[in-house]
């Protein structure tokens, strides 16, 4: 059973309060083309760093974002619940997806608010990542502060960690498994983003705004998300700080094995 079945079926939690519409929603309503154009972009630019969209699901789809606009604690959106129960499930070697849509192509409502509920009352993800068998690790690395953080630094310290630097082959004997929140000034603004590289090199990387990308190494990775961080407007709202958590499987645990696309 799923990361995402087990807490649906275990969970008693509330959504809380509805909410009611206003400014907020519309302007999202306005932005929504916008929002489209850079999806297309973003999308293209990884097809050119030989990449793959494995997902194209969006938090920002009009269904979507319907029903978590409907609650006072969801409506700036469940980026946190959704980075979290993607990266469970890839740990245990499952597709978020499946079990979010029905027959691979209508929201499934049941289980999209269960990662409503997960946003609310799991916001950092520990519950989530830690029932997934997995653990925090050492790395825990930050930037930005007074003045906004490098592209290259974040990339540095997403891919690199002392270990690995993001142009060179990975060595690695583990997986690693990390979620990356990026904040505006005051931390007023904040999205939480995730990440996983398998034993052999391949990372993918899951925005819960732009959907699944995968990269055959971190070279091509970081090529991508250089770009990406620009197209998605993100260095104007989020550019002022960074936080990467890992997480790691226990010792002599096995890989998470094959998870199907999308």
């Amino acid at each position: 059973m799923s990361r995402l079945q087990h807490a649906y079926n275990t969970s008693q939690m509330s959504l809380g309060a509805p909410h009611t519409p206003g400014l907020r929603s519309t302007a999202k309503e306005i932005l929504r083309p916008l929002v489209k154009l850079a999806l297309l972009i973003v999308r293209n630019e990884a097809h050119l760093c030989h990449g793959t969209v494995e997902s194209s699901f969006s938090q920002m789809h009009r269904k979507v974002i319907r029903r978590i606009n409907r609650y006072e604690d969801t409506r700036e959106g469940i980026c946190g619940g959704l980075a979290a129960v993607w990266l469970a499930e890839r740990a245990q070697g499952h597709n978020l997806f499946d079990s979010l849509y029905k027959a691979g192509k209508k929201i499934d409502e049941q289980a999209l608010e269960t990662v409503m509920k997960l946003q609310i009352h799991d916001n950092d993800g520990w519950a989530t990542l830690e029932g997934a068998g997995l653990k925090k690790g050492t790395v825990n690395k930050g930037g930005g502060s007074g003045q906004p953080y490098e592209t290259s630094q974040l990339i540095h310290d997403l891919l690199g960690q002392g270990r690995n630097t993001a142009g060179s082959a990975w060595s690695g004997q583990e997986e690693e498994f990390k979620i990356i929140a990026l904040a505006g000034k005051n931390f007023q603004q904040q999205h939480a983003l995730a990440l996983h590289r398998e034993r052999t090199g391949k990372i993918t990387f899951f925005d819960p705004n732009s959907g699944v990308f995968s990269f055959r190494n971190g070279k091509d990775f970081a090529q991508w998300f250089n770009s990406y961080l620009r197209v998605s407007l993100y260095r104007i709202g989020l550019g002022q700080h960074y936080h990467i958590q890992e997480w790691e499987k226990p010792s002599g645990a096995p890989p998470s094995g094959a998870v199907r696309a999308s």
